[in-house]
């Protein structure tokens, strides 16, 4: 059986949420400072890596 990737996504016992809502906020700032400091030269291209923790607490899933 072919499942497509839109199944997945809004199949709730595939991916429920699994972080609190202050921690939701906590890694969307994070993320978005991180992207932020990047994208000004603060600090390296590393900043990059602040797409991870913004789109995990966009999506309110965070892999295990």
């Amino acid at each position: 059986m072919i499942v497509s990737l839109f199944d997945l996504v809004m199949d709730k016992t595939c991916m429920t949420v699994n972080e609190a809502p202050w921690g939701r906020i906590r890694c969307m700032i994070v993320g978005g400072l991180l992207i932020v400091l990047s994208i000004l030269g603060v600090i390296g291209l590393w900043g990059w890596i602040g797409i991870l923790p913004l789109v995990t607490g966009s999506v309110a899933y965070c892999p295990d």
